[in-house]
């Protein structure tokens, strides 16, 4: 299997598809923020304002991805195929019971919006759009079981094609209920979870479906999927924190500028997602596999490829900022020239994104998901408690952001080494 060839060549063919797959699959937030900006500023900001609660769906989604990749993944290492359907039934119970927690916080919504200090039309629109999204989250949370199991097994092509399926159509029919069928707001939402539909159909017959659930496998998934969901949880939290903070410090105008220059910085740090999925796989399969050698070589390589990616990526970000900006205003709009600022200012913490985010994908490779949740921890704590220190203006709110990113990443490193330092020695 490709798992077992060179580790250095088993991560870039692994993880270039997934990468693909999640360019194309974060694209929904995107499709979405670009096309709503026509709308105005306000519904702009609305959809800033619902980004806590998106990284809560996404969260508990990729959460489970995650956790039945890494077992699935380990189950291959081990010889131990025989139990991936069980994996897979377990994984399809606990997304079920997962969707109906969204479901019920669907209907405490202006409570969450209170509470965050959002109000007004920004809050009526953001109600719209985030409303159908939690109380469909299902669709969500079985198209993510769905590629992390294809992706656990190594299938990352069909992860590909199933992930640019589903963008592809949102790209097609965001304008189509924004615009042409008069939703508004609204419409965006209706045509991500058609989307998703799509996709989750695509991949039904690529999967052994199956409804056994096992305890044991339940504990085994949630040991790596529930630290996973937590961390995105504190995520989630972080940028509830932020996007009071941002609201309180300026008004709908700064919001709008925080929103978009975050969605730009989202695409560059899609290569880091990607490739950390495909790292988990890779790690998960020799460390099953008790080839320590090569997990050492993967890790390090996932590190050193993902730092060269993101210093590209960086690079075009700056050089091509004012025509970015120009995805979501026009040139003479009021915010054309804050925007541009802030686009490049944001993209210069996703050099040193690779640290973080490849160690996590370490623990999460050998089972250890508590790694990645206590480096997740500190990661959210200091990405939110700086910019609260030093939060007097939208810049500084930034600076303390970046500053965050940077600090836990190398701490990260440092954790990252000495944890691969003892299990060479195993």
């Amino acid at each position: 299997m490709l798992i077992y060839k060179n580790p250095k060549k088993a991560i870039i063919e692994v993880s270039k598809p997934i990468i693909l797959a999640t360019f194309v699959e974060s694209i929904y937030s995107i499709v979405d923020t670009i096309w709503v900006s026509g709308l105005g500023s306000e519904a702009l900001a609305a959809i800033g304002a619902s980004f806590p609660l998106l990284i809560l769906l996404y969260a508990i989604s990729w959460g489970l991805g995650i956790g039945v990749s890494s077992a699935i993944a380990r189950r291959i290492g081990e010889r131990k195929e025989g139990e991936i359907k069980k994996v897979i039934g377990t994984a399809l119970i606990l997304g079920l019971l997962c969707s109906l927690i969204l479901l019920i916080l669907s209907y405490m919504l202006n409570n969450i919006y209170s509470l965050m200090g959002i109000y007004g039309i920004v809050r009526e629109l953001s109600i719209s759009y985030i409303s159908p999204l939690l109380k469909f989250s299902l669709l969500f949370i079985l198209f993510d079981i769905a590629l992390g199991i294809v992706r656990g097994e190594g299938r990352s092509r069909e992860v590909m094609k199933a992930s640019i399926l589903a963008s592809l159509s949102n790209i097609v029919l965001d304008p189509i209920f924004i615009y042409n069928l008069n939703f508004g707001i609204e419409g965006a939402a209706y045509a991500t979870l058609l989307s998703v539909f799509f996709g989750l159909i695509s991949l039904i017959n690529k999967i052994r479906i199956s409804i056994n659930f096992s305890f044991n496998i339940a504990k085994d998934i949630l040991r790596v999927s529930l630290p996973t969901t937590f961390v995105d949880l504190t995520t989630a939290l972080t940028f509830f924190i932020l996007t009071s903070l941002v609201s309180k410090v300026t008004n709908s105008y700064g919001l709008a500028v925080y929103t978009a220059a975050l969605r730009i910085t989202d695409l560059g740090f899609i290569p880091v997602i990607g490739l950390s999925s495909g790292t988990v796989s890779v790690i998960g399969a020799y460390y099953g596999a008790k080839d320590f050698k090569r997990l050492k070589e993967a890790y390090i390589f996932s590190i050193k490829f993902g730092v060269i990616l993101e210093l590209i990526i960086t690079l075009l970000i700056i050089i091509f900022a004012p025509f970015l900006a120009l995805l979501f205003t026009k040139e003479n709009s009021t915010i054309y020239k804050d925007l541009v600022f802030y686009i490049r200012l944001s993209s210069l913490y996703l050099i040193i994104m690779p640290l973080f985010f490849n160690t996590a994908s370490l623990y999460q490779g050998i089972g250890r998901g508590e790694g990645a949740l206590y480096l997740s921890l500190l990661r959210n704590a200091l990405r939110t408690i700086l910019p609260y220190v030093w939060g007097s203006s939208l810049l500084s709110i930034f600076l303390g952001l970046i500053s965050g990113e940077y600090l836990s990443a190398i701490i990260a490193l440092v954790i990252g080494l000495y944890t691969i330092k003892k299990l060479v020695k195993l």
